[in-house]
């Protein structure tokens, strides 16, 4: 009887603490992102209490996502199966980013629902998990569902994406980014315009130039760039790129520049073929 109220007592701390975080904390850490892929397709879920919301995007099984690396196109209902097979579920957050710019803080697989699923406890702590549980139950919930490709429909999709999935903190900052290709790949500036796009950043020019860098991709800013949220995101996701200081930058500006060191790393021609 002892050892039960004991449980008990830890349980409603517990619940206490997280009551608290939901309703009295405003923190940086407001959205919570969950990436999906099973045999149905992909979704894509953003908790949000900046935006009092709940998003979900649901991409039809068959609509094709490009898997970056090499292994082409497949119908997103096809992905999982196709990854499992490759053993390659790693680069499951890869194929979110590359084709919506979405940039999952969790990605589950298979037909488990997200906070049922105990590998999401121990990648987010419990606390955060609790917080996120009582966040996604007190939200109202809107729905979109995914028909096309971004290449089919980046006017309209692209924007839907980056108002509802992306990280609030990183759309409301003043951070101006401009991206350069300095690589032989087509379009790939515009290409990854899009995806940081649809992360939240705000990109004011997308250009090429003549620059020979030594990383695959390069991140250029004053020594306060990576102050902003926005670039700590971004490197999350390009954690390969190298960084230069360009004291002539203002504050709020960071340069990218994509080469063919990137190019060959994601296999850009193999995503050209889709078009």
């Amino acid at each position: 009887m002892k050892r039960f109220k004991l449980v008990s007592l830890l349980f409603g701390l517990m619940m206490a603490v997280a009551l608290f975080l939901v309703f009295f904390n405003d923190s940086e850490n407001g959205d919570f992102m969950v990436a999906t892929a099973d045999s149905s397709g992909l979704s894509m879920k953003t908790v949000s209490k900046q935006r009092g919301m709940v998003n979900v995007f649901e991409v039809e099984g068959e609509v094709p996502v490009w898997i970056p690396g090499g292994l082409g196109w497949y119908r997103s209902d096809k992905l999982l199966s196709i990854l499992e097979q490759e053993k390659k579920t790693d680069l499951l957050a890869d194929v979110f980013f590359y084709n919506f710019g979405f940039v999952p803080n969790v990605v589950t697989k298979g037909d488990t629902v997200w906070w049922r699923d105990r590998s999401v406890i121990s990648k987010l702590g419990l606390i955060n998990y609790l917080k996120y549980v009582f966040n996604h139950f007190g939200l109202m919930t809107k729905q979109e569902l995914v028909t096309k490709t971004l290449i089919e429909d980046d006017e309209k999709l692209g924007k839907l994406i980056q108002r509802d999935l992306s990280n609030s903190l990183v759309l409301r900052e003043d951070l101006r980014l401009n991206v350069y290709n300095v690589s032989q790949g087509n379009g790939l500036g515009s290409f990854m315009s899009g995806r940081l796009e649809g992360a939240g950043l705000t990109v004011i020019g997308i250009d090429s130039a003549e620059k020979v860098i030594d990383d695959p991709c390069l991140f250029v800013s004053s020594k306060s760039g990576d102050n902003w949220y926005g670039v700590k995101l971004a490197k999350t996701v390009l954690p390969f790129c190298g960084q230069a200081v360009d004291e002539l930058l203002g504050a709020n500006e960071v340069e990218i520049y994509f080469g063919d060191g990137f190019s060959k790393m994601i296999n850009y021609e193999s995503y050209l073929e889709k078009k």
